[in-house]
């Protein structure tokens, strides 16, 4: 789920690729932020390019 978001996937777009409920998607989403102390998509996506782990 992780390179979902980074690849700039709406939570409901996330959901329906893993076939999971909205709800889910937004929870991982959450879940992800809190454990990496971001806020936004875009600290996400920042923390991952930093870390090499984007193309």
């Amino acid at each position: 789920m992780f390179f979902l978001v980074t690849a700039g996937n709406t939570s409901k777009k996330i959901a329906e690729l893993l076939d999971m409920s909205l709800k889910t998607a937004e929870n991982h989403r959450g879940n992800i932020y809190k454990k990496l102390h971001v806020s936004s998509s875009a600290e996400l996506i920042r923390l991952a390019g930093k870390a090499g782990l984007l193309e």
